[in-house]
Parts: structure tokens; C-alpha cells; sequence
């Protein structure tokens, strides 16, 4: 007998957790016992043959490790008691195993329960949860589906609080296959997502692939959304393919067959079938085999493909004569009556639909029995045999009250395991809310800790720039005043000098031309420092000042030669601060397109605009003038100096001018 003990299922696969089978040679094991001198090291290893071996060697190999265990451990000390306890409890857990695939599950239970004894000596947290959870399989063996769910659950929040990721995702299968048999879709529905979650964290393709399975099952055959089902379904066979696991794509198929031939396509559910026999033949799946060809006879007799129907059932009763399965005898004849009920052969369908009466009978299953004896009574009618006919439809009526009965029965357990899981998810979210306010709180002192040192860090940040902000005043404002004071003076006295020897007699044209250049070259450098020093200044870096110095100068520049000027802006400018390096940028870059304007365009009107929107600033100016022709006209050292300013500020300036219709200067600046 295999070591591995499972309740097979198309939902999911629900077991003994650590039941699978190891391979580990027995033989080996025997020969380091024939060599090993420690009793402890004697005690594991024979823990490990009740592992490995079939059957009653198991019971045998465990019961040598217990009574080993029990002569060492009143002298031991306590460190290796808890060793003791832990081999213990495995040699008991391992006992449970046997008698579980024996289906002595009140024996399995007795052992189990002693397993747990030893493994809360041992305070071996992984070893309760594989306790608990062969503890809920036994039970949900046994019909106790409350008790059931109880152990499974208790095992899972371990598993959870210890991150066995390795045992989790079957963990949280087991607990949803509970809760979908007891109709708790929902709560299945989120089991299985946690499960999917799991497999993608741990990238594990097979955990991934019978996630998405079980999702789509439970949108199938419990949520009848098709779609979604589809959708999982497709998810699911998409991993299997690409992992080659043949024999979880053939499972997908069959269950998108299914999907299929429920909505009526026929056609494309043989397709499905087809290629799940394909699969399942290569890997030489009997079960699978036979399950399939049956599915596909039934489907064939829909689209009326009789021939096709009688081989493949044919194939499958031949095959399953070896394998003897009565839950693939019972379908299969099932379908032979619906295909001789299809041609007429009513006798042939009696025949058919009988035996598969006889084997449902044998299960007890009332659902199955209803269907059957259905069958039967519709066949007795058409074949004028009324007395059975009301027989057997008076079985199909009484076991639709048995089911009703059971669907009661189910409900009860239901509402009772719904208000367990209530219960204990409220437990659950309060422990969760305790621990989560004590993370709180660490949070919140760590988060204030943060922020005063942000605050004090920012606050001699703030300090330190202030310092180094009024300090650069202080320079800006005596290199003005030096400016102003020194140079400017010294160029104004150059200029008033060359004005007063002009005035002398005795002068030649050239010395006046040269007295002239002076006064001229005196005039012009003084204005330029006069920009230099309110550019410097810091008392000037508000838009209101930069405004002020455009209009001066533009009307300056325009009112002697009849020229009207107008400057519009908007209010988001009011009490604007403009660094420096960009204040002087914008106001050189409009000094040099209005002294444009005015020396060369021949206009009557100047209108400049200055907008701020967010952090862009744009200006304007245009004119009414002559314009020219941009393809002709060269770029002078005055345009490209504007468009390099504007780059510098990562803006930009475009100049868009034609002949008669003026000119018009546009600079982007961010701010």
C-alpha cells in the first residue's frame, strides 16, 4: 500500500499533508541501524523505516522507535527529552498513517491525537500543524465536517504564523475544498485566491496551475459564470502546457469540455475531449482514459454520431474490466442507456440503465439514485410497462425528499461552520487589530522621531541658507553701492570733462569727434552700469520693480519719437520673486527687441505682454512696423543673444515677422 493517502477530487486534492511518498531506499536505512551505536540516532531511524515502509512494517518499525523512546526518557535531560518527544510523535503520527489508509479512522484519530500530545511537549509548531491537519482529513472521513474544518483551520493559522509556504498552499486547498462542499463558496473563493498568491510568490508553476483550476471549478459548477470559469480555466492550461505536465492539461481540457457540452456546443466539446484522450493516452492514464471516453460517447450521441458513441463507450467498459472502477462503471452505462435510448433500443437501454442503477444503489448516493431511477421510469413507460414505471419514479421522488433532507442537514452545517469562521476571523481580526495597533504605535514614535529630525535637519538647512542668503545681500548690496559710487562717479566726471574741453576754443573737427565718442561711449557705459547696479541690487528682485524699469525705459525710448507703448500683464505676477540671473535676462532681452522696434521697424505702436501661468513665463512684444522677410535676413549678434538668454533659462524665443504686417518677439522662460 502506498504511503500517500488522498481523497481524490475534480476540485482539488485534499490529504494526509505529509503522506507523499520519499522514494528513500528501506534497505538503506536498515543498514545504518545494523551500524549505528546511538540510541537516539537508533530511535530516528527507525522513525524514518515507519516512514518509508508499506503497511504493517510501518506499524512494526514505529512501535520499536516508541518502546526505545519510553526506556530512555525518564533519565534524560531536558534538551534531550525534547528530542525524545519530537521522534515520538512522529512514530505515532506515522502509526495514524497506516491505520488512515486503512480506513480505521477512529484508530487513525486515537494515534493522532497521541502525536499531538508529544509534539506540544516537544513545542514542534510544524508538527501540530501536520497533526491537525491529517486530524481534519480524518474527520472529514469520519462526516464530521465542523470538526473537520476546526483542525484544518487550526493548522492552517500556524502554518500562516510560521510561513510554511511548502504546506501552506495545500493547507489553504484543504480548508477551501471544506468550505465549497458545505456551500461556503465565497469563503472557498478566498481561500483559493490566498492559495494562488501563494504559488506566485513562490513562482511554483504546479501550485499556480491547480489554483487557477480550482477558481474556475468553483465559478462552474457553484457561481455559474462561465466566462470567469473559462477565463481560470484557460490561465490554468496555459501553465500546464508550458511546464509539460500532461496529465494537469488533460484535466483542464476535460474540464473545458464539460464547459462546452453544457452550453450546448457539442462540437467543440469532442474537440476538447479529444485532445485530453490524447494526453491522457500518452501517459498511459486509465482513469483518465476511460473518464474521457465516456464523456465523448455522451457527447457524440448528442450530435448524433452514433457510431462514434458505441466505440468510444465500447473502449471504455472494455478498459475499465481491469481497472474495475465503479464510479466509471456507473457513467459508463449511464451513457450506453442514453445511446440505445436515442435509437430505440429500448431493451438494450433497460439493460444498460439498470446496471448502472444497481451500482448507484451500492454507493447509497441519493442524487445518483434519483438520476437512475428517472431514467429507468421513462424507459419503463415508453416500453408500456407502467406498474414499474411508477415504481421507480416513486424512488426518484423519494430520494428527492432524502436529498432535500440532506440539503437541510447541509445548512445546519453550514450555518454552523459560517459561525465558527465568524467567530474565529473575529478572533482573528481582533489579535490582528491588537497587533497591529502595537505596530501602530512603533510606527508612529518611529515616524515622529523621523519627522523631528527632518524638522531640525531642515530647521539649520533653513538657518544655514538664511545666513548665506543675507550675507549675500550684504554683497550684492555694497558691490551696487561701489558700483554706484565709485565707477559711476568716475564715469560721469569722464563724461562731464570731455563736455567742458569740447566747449574750449581752439578746437579741431577731430578732437571734437573724439570729445564726442567719449561723451557718447561715458553716456552709454553709464547706463549700462545703472542696469548692472538695480540688477545687483536684491530690493529689486519683485516683478513690480522689473515692470517698473521696462516702462521707464521704453517710454523713454518711444515717447520722443511719437511711438505709443503698452504693457499688460496678469495678477499671478503681483509679489512675484525673480532670481537675479532671470530678471536681468528678461529685461536685456526687452530692451533689445523694443530697441529693434523702434530703430528699424518704422512702427507707430508698441504692445508687450508679460503672463505668468504655473511655472512658465511668457513675453511678448510686437509692433505695427515694416516686418521683413525672415528667410532674408540674417541673425544679428542682438536676436541670437536673446535666444540665448531664453536657453539658458531652459526657455525658449521665436520671432515671427512678415513684410507690411509687423513683428512679433516671443520668450518662454520656467520659472
Amino acid at each position: 500500500m502506498k504511503k500517500k493517502t488522498a481523497l481524490c477530487l475534480i476540485f482539488c486534492i485534499i490529504g494526509i499533508s505529509t503522506l507523499q511518498a520519499q522514494n528513500k531506499a528501506l534497505d538503506s536505512l536498515q543498514s545504518l541501524l545494523k551500524r549505528s551505536t546511538n540510541d537516539t540516532a537508533r530511535i530516528g531511524l527507525y522513525t524514518e523505516m515507519s516512514y518509508s515502509a508499506d503497511d504493517t512494517g510501518a506499524v512494526l518499525y514505529s512501535d520499536t522507535a516508541i518502546s526505545l523512546i519510553n526506556l530512555l526518557l525518564p533519565p534524560s535531560n531536558n534538551k534531550r527529552k525534547t528530542e525524545l518527544h519530537r521522534y515520538q510523535s512522529n512514530a505515532f503520527y506515522y502509526r495514524s498513517v497506516y491505520f488512515a489508509n486503512t480506513e480505521s479512522y477512529d484508530t487513525a484519530l486515537y494515534y493522532l491525537n497521541k502525536a499531538m500530545e508529544q509534539a506540544l511537549l516537544a513545542k514542534d509548531r510544524l508538527q501540530e500543524a501536520r497533526v491537525l491537519n491529517d486530524l481534519g482529513v480524518c474527520f472529514f472521513r469520519k462526516n464530521d465536517v465542523v470538526k473537520s474544518v476546526d483542525y484544518l483551520t487550526k493548522s492552517l493559522v500556524i502554518r500562516e504564523e510560521l510561513n510554511d509556504d511548502e504546506q501552506l498552499h495545500n493547507a489553504y486547498n484543504n480548508v477551501a475544498f471544506i468550505y465549497k462542499e458545505t456551500g461556503l463558496i465565497d469563503q472557498s473563493l478566498e481561500l483559493n485566491f490566498k492559495a494562488l498568491a501563494l504559488g506566485e510568490r513562490r513562482k511554483n508553476a504546479e501550485d499556480i496551475a491547480l489554483s487557477f483550476n480550482n477558481i474556475g471549478q468553483l465559478y462552474h459548477k457553484y457561481l455559474m459564470d462561465r466566462d470567469k470559469a473559462l477565463e481560470y480555466y484557460k490561465k490554468g492550461l496555459a501553465i500546464s502546457e508550458r511546464e509539460g505536465d500532461k496529465k494537469a492539461t488533460s484535466l483542464v481540457k476535460n474540464n473545458i469540455g464539460a464547459l462546452s457540452a453544457e452550453t450546448g456546443k457539442y462540437a467543440e466539446a469532442i474537440r476538447w475531449y479529444l485532445e485530453s484522450l490524447q494526453l491522457r493516452r500518452e501517459i498511459n492514464y486509465k482513469f483518465g482514459i476511460i473518464n474521457t471516453l465516456s464523456s465523448l460517447g455522451y457527447n457524440y450521441i448528442k450530435t448524433g454520431n452514433y457510431d462514434s458513441a458505441r466505440a468510444a463507450l465500447a473502449e471504455a467498459l472494455q478498459m475499465n474490466t481491469i481497472l474495475h472502477n465503479k464510479v466509471l462503471q456507473t457513467s459508463i452505462h449511464r451513457n450506453y442507456a442514453e445511446l440505445y435510448k436515442a435509437i430505440d433500443k429500448t431493451d438494450s437501454a433497460l439493460y444498460h440503465a439498470k446496471l448502472s442503477h444497481s451500482i448507484n444503489l451500492e454507493f447509497g448516493n441519493p442524487l445518483n439514485i434519483s438520476g437512475s431511477a428517472i431514467m429507468l421510469s421513462g424507459l419503463y413507460e415508453k416500453n408500456g410497462n407502467y406498474s414499474e414505471a411508477l415504481d421507480f419514479y416513486k424512488l426518484h421522488k423519494k430520494m428527492q425528499d432524502s436529498i432535500s433532507n440532506d440539503d437541510l442537514k447541509k445548512e445546519g452545517i453550514k450555518s454552523n461552520i459560517e459561525y465558527e469562521y465568524l467567530k474565529k476571523k473575529t478572533e482573528s481580526d481582533k489579535i490582528h487589530g491588537e497587533q497591529l495597533a502595537k505596530k501602530n504605535l512603533y510606527t508612529w514614535l518611529l515616524l515622529v522621531l523621523f519627522i523631528a529630525s527632518v524638522l531640525i535637519g531642515y530647521g539649520l538647512y533653513k538657518r544655514y541658507r538664511l545666513k548665506q542668503q543675507l550675507k549675500e545681500v550684504e554683497i550684492r548690496n555694497k558691490i551696487a553701492a561701489d558700483l554706484h559710487d565709485d565707477v559711476g562717479s568716475t564715469l560721469s566726471s569722464i563724461r562731464m570733462y570731455s563736455d567742458i574741453v569740447k566747449q574750449q576754443p581752439n578746437q579741431t573737427g577731430t578732437s571734437i569727434q573724439l570729445l564726442d565718442k567719449i561723451s557718447s561711449n561715458s553716456k552709454e557705459t553709464i547706463e549700462n552700469m545703472s542696469d548692472i547696479v538695480w540688477m545687483i541690487k536684491p530690493g529689486n528682485d519683485e516683478f513690480a520693480n522689473i515692470e517698473d524699469r521696462m516702462l521707464n525705459f521704453a517710454n523713454e525710448l518711444c515717447a520722443p519719437r511719437n511711438i505709443n507703448f503698452e504693457m499688460h500683464k496678469n495678477d499671478l505676477l503681483s509679489g512675484v520673486k525673480i532670481p537675479m540671473e532671470l530678471r536681468r535676462d528678461i529685461y536685456l532681452i526687452f530692451k533689445e527687441a523694443v530697441n529693434n522696434a523702434v530703430k528699424y521697424s518704422n512702427c507707430h505702436f508698441i504692445r508687450s505682454s508679460i503672463q505668468l501661468d504655473k511655472t512658465l513665463l511668457k513675453m511678448q512684444v510686437s509692433d505695427d512696423g515694416n516686418g521683413f522677410d525672415m528667410a532674408r535676413v540674417k541673425k544679428g549678434n542682438g536676436i541670437s543673444n536673446m535666444h540665448k538668454r531664453a536657453v539658458a533659462h531652459n526657455g525658449n524665443c521665436s520671432i515671427q515677422s512678415k513684410e507690411g504686417e509687423g513683428t512679433e518677439i516671443t520668450v518662454v522662460f520656467s520659472i
